[in-house]
């Protein structure tokens, strides 16, 4: 698991390093807390739907019925496994 934390860490710096390039910096505290608030609300979304598909693979094993099948997935969690991105 250290090698996967260590890749995300190099990765985030590098997207930071690109992020700075491309984007001035805050204007001040309160430009600075909306972007963050916006990027909450969007995480918050990607979790909402996460939450969603979760629930419904936890209701199909519990029914005993899964509803996953990793080579065909169900049309609740078709294209999920690109969300992380």
């Amino acid at each position: 698991m250290d090698a996967v934390k260590n890749d995300v860490k190099r990765l985030v710096k590098i997207e930071l390093a690109a992020a700075n390039k491309k984007f001035r910096m805050f204007a001040g505290p309160h430009e600075g807390a909306g972007i963050i608030q916006e990027e909450v609300v969007e995480a918050a979304k990607e979790m909402n739907g996460l939450r969603r598909e979760l629930n419904a693979m936890w209701i199909g094993v519990y029914s005993n019925n899964p509803p996953v099948s990793y080579t065909h997935p169900t049309p609740e969690l078709a294209g999920s496994e690109g969300a992380a991105l």
